[in-house]
């Protein structure tokens, strides 16, 4: 049996979890109806990375340090037998996502570190 002070925190944890999930995915709404589709792209990532994420540290308590939506498809694919693809491999147009999706985020974050005054 789960203790209560083990179940608060895990509760916790699920809750502070799905708030920057929906924050970024409320974001991603927000730049796509503006028309900054590079911003929601970037906002689309982050959000399906913290849900990656989130999952990771549910079945095994350790999550996969990377940026990369295809790393932790595929790590998910290997902690878990009842995973159901997000992405289908075989299907070029998921293929095509995924890279499509990396690409924006290294490129936002490219044009994030060059704007910031804080550069060396």
């Amino acid at each position: 049996m789960i203790s209560p002070k083990c179940r608060g925190l895990a509760i916790d944890f699920k809750n502070r979890e799905q708030q920057k999930i929906d924050e970024f995915k409320e974001g991603y709404y927000h730049f796509n109806e503006k028309g900054k589709y590079s911003l929601a792209s970037f906002m689309l990532h982050q959000a399906i990375e913290l849900t990656y994420r989130y999952l990771e540290l549910l079945l095994i308590a350790k999550e996969r340090v990377t940026h990369s939506i295809r790393c932790h498809h595929l790590y998910m694919k290997e902690i878990s037998s009842i995973y159901a693809n997000v992405f289908d491999e075989d299907d070029h147009d998921d293929i095509v996502l995924l890279q499509v999706l990396e690409d924006i985020y290294r490129s936002t974050v490219t044009k994030i570190i060059l704007r910031s005054p804080l550069r060396c």
